[in-house]
C-alpha cells in the first residue's frame, strides 16, 4: 500500500488534481510546484484584461502561483469548482470542468467552463495554463454603462449592457 501511495504522489494526474484542490494553500503549492514553474492564466500579456482580472498573465514559481490565486480570490469567490474530467499522457495533464464564481464587489455570479493544461516533471508542476470564459468573469464586475461592439463585418454595431 505504501508503494502505491508513493507512486500516486508522483503521478502527474494526481499532482494536478491535488493542486486544483488546494491552489491557494501555501504548503500544497510549495509541495506541488517547481521553483521555476510558469503559471499562465487566461492570456500572456493583455494590459486591459489585467486591469479587470489582475490575476491574468504570467507568474513564476510557487510564490507566483500563490500571488495569482490571492489576487483572484480578492476579487471573486469560487462558489463551485468541478473537475469533470482529468487525464494525462506522460508529463502532460489536462483537466476540464465548470466553475461558478461571484464578484466580491457586486455579488454577480457567473458560470464558465474551464480548462487546465499542466506539464509535470520530477513530481512537480513546471507549467500550468488556465483558461476560463474571461468575458463572463469580467462582466461580473461591470457596474454601469455599455460597450459598443462591431464584430460582424457585414453587420452594424450594437451595445452590450
Amino acid at each position: 500500500m505504501e508503494i502505491e501511495q508513493m507512486r500516486s504522489r508522483k503521478d502527474p494526474v494526481d499532482i494536478l488534481r491535488r493542486f486544483l484542490e488546494n491552489p491557494a494553500h501555501p504548503e500544497a503549492v510549495h509541495e506541488l510546484v517547481a521553483d521555476d514553474a510558469v503559471h499562465l492564466s487566461i492570456n500572456d500579456k493583455n494590459p486591459d484584461l489585467e486591469k479587470v482580472l489582475p490575476w491574468a498573465g504570467r507568474n513564476h514559481g510557487p510564490q507566483g502561483f500563490l500571488d495569482a490565486h490571492s489576487r483572484m480570490f480578492r476579487y471573486i469567490r469560487n462558489e463551485e469548482f468541478v473537475v469533470e474530467t482529468i487525464f494525462g499522457s506522460g508529463g502532460n495533464v489536462a483537466a476540464f470542468g465548470t466553475v461558478k464564481q461571484c464578484s466580491n464587489t457586486l455579488s454577480k455570479s457567473t458560470s464558465s467552463p474551464f480548462s487546465v493544461w499542466a506539464k509535470v516533471a520530477a513530481g512537480k508542476i513546471v507549467f500550468l495554463q488556465y483558461l476560463e470564459d474571461s468575458y463572463a468573469t469580467a462582466l461580473s464586475f461591470k457596474s454601469e454603462g455599455f460597450w459598443t461592439v462591431h464584430a460582424d463585418p457585414e453587420g452594424k454595431p450594437y451595445d452590450v449592457r
